[in-house]
């Protein structure tokens, strides 16, 4: 593995290269991104990274935190994101190992929202595979699942960056909003917060070391963002998805069917994994190691 870095535009991004072994320079291999989710289980993105490397690709794998006065943050800005999968294909195609004809990516949670978005606007993606995928605009409007929670949340952002511009300190949240009060509504389960990282009871905000933390102010662009906007006249190249059998609470079982529906992919297929969570597709070894079984088999029939 080698950690490298590459420009979207005035950034740095960060990610790690992994290189299969015994590696031949003389050689054209397969290239492969893999985008992480927005939450703590980033770091995951590196087992899946990992064990497809093994499977003959040359692997990219991003990372969109960054360190700030407010400590390490979680890229939000959805344009953003996806400007980075397509920065990160300017950095392999000038690689001379790599074969440009053949890259494909990988997107875990909301990752695999940002690429389908960047699929659509980049056919180099010759083919994806999103793993557990998550509409992150959808999950924002949605809010607490209390009625106006998406106009509450967006005025909250606007005080909040009033507040900065005026000399305040940034708030840091949670990935999900969640109910304030216990009468507030039904909020999200604890199987949300639990799956996110903060380990507080529903109602409390995530602590600023969360390594789900996002910068409010930040947020507001999110709200705008459909993952999978146009994909029924864009979203054109084979297409893996994989979903667990559970619709939990982040809705990667509804939006991998919405995802699957849409896509005008004349190649496409969705595996649903019995007893499976979302949190089992980051934490599980077992359950991972058959996901990037089947991301492999579908990469040989399609790359």
């Amino acid at each position: 593995m080698e950690p490298i870095t590459f420009k979207n535009k005035d950034r740095v991004v960060a990610a790690n290269l992994h290189l299969p072994l015994p590696f031949d320079d003389a050689k054209k291999y397969p290239a492969l991104i893999c985008v992480h989710p927005s939450g703590p289980s980033r770091d995951q993105a590196h087992d899946y990274g990992t064990k497809l490397t093994q499977l003959g690709y040359a692997t990219l794998v991003l990372d969109a935190t960054s360190k700030t006065s407010a400590g390490e943050e979680i890229g939000t800005d959805p344009g953003d994101r996806i400007e980075n999968i397509r920065c990160a294909i300017d950095y392999l195609v000038t690689m001379a190992f790599v074969d440009e004809g053949r890259i494909a990516a990988v997107g875990l949670g909301a990752g695999a929202g940002y690429l389908v978005g960047a699929a659509m606007s980049d056919y180099r993606i010759a083919a994806l595979a999103a793993v557990a995928p998550v509409n992150v605009g959808r999950i924002q409007r949605e809010g607490d699942l209390t009625a106006g929670a998406a106009a509450a949340r967006l005025r909250e952002i606007g005080r909040q960056r009033t507040a900065e511009a005026q000399g305040a300190a940034p708030k840091i949240v949670g990935l999900v909003p969640v109910a304030e009060t216990e009468g507030a509504g039904p909020a999200r389960t604890l199987d949300l917060v639990e799956v996110v990282g903060s380990g507080a009871a529903a109602g409390a905000e995530q602590a600023p070391t969360d390594s789900a933390s996002l910068r409010l102010a930040d947020l507001g662009a999110v709200f705008t963002f459909d993952a999978f906007h146009l994909a029924d006249q864009l979203l054109v190249q084979p297409l893996q998805v994989v979903i667990g059998d559970t619709d939990d609470p982040f809705g990667s079982y509804r939006d991998g069917f919405r995802l699957f529906d849409a896509a005008r992919s004349e190649q496409k297929d969705i595996d649903i994994i019995e007893q499976c969570t979302h949190n089992d597709f980051y934490n599980d070894p077992d359950r991972i190691s058959a996901v990037t079984a089947r991301i492999g088999t579908f990469l040989k029939d399609n790359l």
